[in-house]
């Protein structure tokens, strides 16, 4: 999914736009990041709408997605819902897990972390 002005998105049944405008989409970005949640074009996003949004664009930069912060705005269970989506992608290689000191955790690691979990 691209991320761009004004873009037209359909998410979990509801289509929105992102603002237009380069100074009301970079304040949609901030409260994104900052995790609050809010209305695009009289259409109302709710907090799986945000979710996605956050996940798509933290994992397009190189600091990615912060989980704890994640899980603080969204809830664990959707953290674990997460990390056993991209479980698979792991195991390939395609997405790199690290842990808060930026060591690389391995695919049997997150599979152990998230068994725990349970």
């Amino acid at each position: 999914m691209h991320m761009a002005l004004g873009l037209p998105v359909m998410l979990v049944g509801v289509r929105f736009s992102r603002p237009k405008k380069m100074k009301e989409y970079m304040g949609y970005v901030q409260n994104l990041e900052d995790g609050v949640l809010g209305h695009c074009d009289n259409n109302y996003v709710d907090s799986k709408d945000m979710a996605v949004d956050v996940v798509m664009l933290s994992l397009r930069t190189a600091r990615g997605l912060d989980l704890r912060s994640f899980g603080e705005a969204f809830g664990g269970s959707l953290v674990l819902s997460l990390c056993e989506a991209y479980r698979q992608y792991v195991e390939s290689g395609h997405v790199v897990c690290l842990d808060e000191q930026g060591s690389t955790i391995t695919a049997d690691e997150l599979s152990s972390l998230l068994s725990n979990e349970d």
